[in-house]
């Protein structure tokens, strides 16, 4: 499509929603905060596929968070929660993708490795395993991998033409 027009279209978009969580008193409600998210995402997305690599880590960074939150307080797996699920999974590997273009390696092997932990604990979660269960054994903590530890693993295995193709899809 034509990404010049849709990123007029979403700059609007954002700079409404923020207009209306600054004239709101209260905190932002879930719908709020999904409806941010995925126009920040929208907006890196558009930001990406016009070269405007900075314009679109900004932009994806901020999403993150709000993804991030979405994820932790998901009630039930109904279809537009899989939806969401899924862009938070493009969320990453446009992340990847743009820090790579950015020449910024570690921070992609950081996203890569914390993309691939919130998969596996995604999956399990659609396949039945009870959020309080993954929480009780750690699996719901924030994890915040290190560049150092991958760089580690990746040298131990001798094999990193291997991780990179994995951790890129």
């Amino acid at each position: 499509g034509d990404h010049h027009h849709a990123l007029t279209i979403l700059k609007q978009a954002l700079a409404l929603v923020g207009e209306q969580n600054a004239s709101s008193t209260d905190q932002q409600t879930q719908a709020e905060i999904e409806v941010e998210a995925k126009i920040r995402f929208f907006l890196g997305q558009a930001h990406y596929y016009l070269d405007h690599f900075d314009h679109a880590l900004s932009s994806l960074q901020k999403a993150l968070p709000l993804f991030e939150h979405m994820r932790q307080n998901v009630g039930s797996y109904d279809h537009g929660t899989k939806h969401t699920l899924e862009l938070h999974s493009v969320l990453f590997q446009t992340l990847v993708n743009t820090l790579v273009r950015l020449k910024k390696v570690e921070e992609a092997l950081e996203i890569a490795e914390l993309e691939r932990n919130r998969a596996i604990t995604d999956a399990l979660v659609e396949r039945g395993v009870g959020r309080q269960s993954l929480k009780d054994c750690g699996l719901m903590k924030q994890y915040v991998p290190q560049s150092s530890w991958i760089q580690d693993a990746i040298n131990s295995i001798q094999c990193p033409v291997l991780y990179f193709a994995i951790a890129l899809n």
